[in-house]
């Protein structure tokens, strides 16, 4: 390969190896400079676009599947399913007989599952029962300590209490029992 088959249309080598890609005119009538690049240099207009690999792939079965002569979607690789037979209506509907019979063991095997999920107990963990002691008694210090502020900012008439907060100081009682069994357990 030499030297002149790199370089881009209408261009010409320099002493010093350097393409030169010549003057040319624009559409709307000016003149672009004269350019000097290096060796194997590709203008953006002449590159080749991006396809990724699968755009790649996806061209390459369409045209497979046009030499084929076949639709899009269609491989003639994989082998086609043999049409099934076409069943009359009068087989296709169940008998009336049968209609009750199927609708009875229905109704006994709900039944018995019924039955087997009134015999399961679900036992849930709550959350103090998880984890180590102490992390827990910190996070009961820390709920009372929140409703204790709360408290205080009642008192002082900062703010009348929403159900939610009502609902949090109903609580304190039973974090301090919950905190001492906790204590007490240690």
């Amino acid at each position: 390969m030499s030297d002149r088959s790199l370089a881009p249309a209408g261009s010409q080598v320099d002493e010093d190896g350097y393409v030169v890609i010549p003057a040319t005119r624009r559409p709307d009538g000016t003149w672009r400079k004269e350019r000097r690049v290096k060796q194997g240099f590709v203008p953006r207009e002449e590159m080749p676009k991006f396809e990724t690999r699968g755009a790649q792939v996806r061209r390459e079965v369409e045209s497979r599947q046009q030499s084929n002569g076949g639709p899009p979607g269609w491989f003639p690789d994989v082998d086609e399913k043999p049409a099934a037979k076409k069943k009359s209506k009068q087989a296709k509907a169940p008998k009336a007989a049968d209609t009750t019979a199927v609708s009875k063991s229905k109704a006994a095997v709900v039944e018995s599952i019924e039955a087997q999920m009134s015999q399961v107990q679900i036992d849930h963990p709550t959350p103090a029962d998880e984890g180590d002691p102490q992390k827990k008694i910190r996070n009961l210090k820390k709920r009372i300590r929140q409703i204790e502020e709360l408290e205080e900012k009642l008192k002082a008439g900062e703010s009348n209490p929403t159900p939610e907060q009502s609902e949090k100081i109903n609580r304190k009682s039973g974090l301090l029992h919950e905190l001492e069994q906790l204590q007490n357990q240690e």
